[in-house]
């Protein structure tokens, strides 16, 4: 593989990463923010949902976040013996 396509692919890999995560992040303020109106209304299973909800947003933010850093790693320029 050409040193100038790995580094472009090792760049879109980090950035997809990142831009997954931040997404998925964003969801998960939007359930923190539902979470919590179900707890001020007194309804436990749909504070459970949004508990639910919340927990699979942060823990897909994390994967997809070292998922694509850890593609970024891999892909990363090579030392060459002098």
């Amino acid at each position: 593989m050409r040193p100038g396509f790995r580094s472009a692919l090792r760049w879109a890999a980090a950035a997809a990463g990142g831009l997954l995560a931040a997404d998925r992040v964003w969801e998960a303020s939007r359930c923190y923010r539902q979470l919590q109106d179900a707890l001020a209304l007194g309804d436990p299973s749909g504070a459970d949902g949004w508990r639910t909800f919340l927990t699979v947003d942060l823990v897909e933010a994390g994967a997809a976040l070292g998922l694509g850093l850890g593609l970024a790693w891999i892909l990363r320029p090579r030392r060459t013996a002098p």
